[in-house]
This record gives structure tokens, C-alpha cells and sequence, in this order.
């Protein structure tokens, strides 16, 4: 393959900040906001940042 190009993979550990959160209201949300249903709405995220290492 005379086109062919030469791939470079790396992995290496990033912290990622992530915000924890209540646990979801398993009332439908249709009443609150039409919009999204049929998912399921938070009731709190928390301003606390939780970090987290991953690769």
C-alpha cells in the first residue's frame, strides 16, 4: 500500500472532575417538562467536585 500512513496510539491517565448526583425521581416527567420524557429527572447535583482517574 504505497498510501498507506503510520498510526501513533498513546493512553496515559487523566484525572477527570466529575459532579456526583441524586438518585433520579422514577416518576414519569411528563407533568414537569414534556420535553424530555420519557427520561428521568435529578432532583439535586452537588457542587462538590469528585475527582477521577481513568485512562
Amino acid at each position: 500500500m504505497p498510501n498507506a500512513q503510520q498510526a501513533t496510539i498513546k493512553e496515559s491517565q487523566q484525572t477527570i472532575l466529575t459532579y456526583p448526583f441524586s438518585d433520579p425521581n422514577t416518576l414519569p416527567i411528563l407533568g414537569e417538562n414534556p420535553k424530555i420524557y420519557p427520561y428521568l429527572s435529578l432532583k439535586a447535583i452537588q457542587k462538590q467536585v469528585n475527582p477521577k482517574i481513568g485512562k
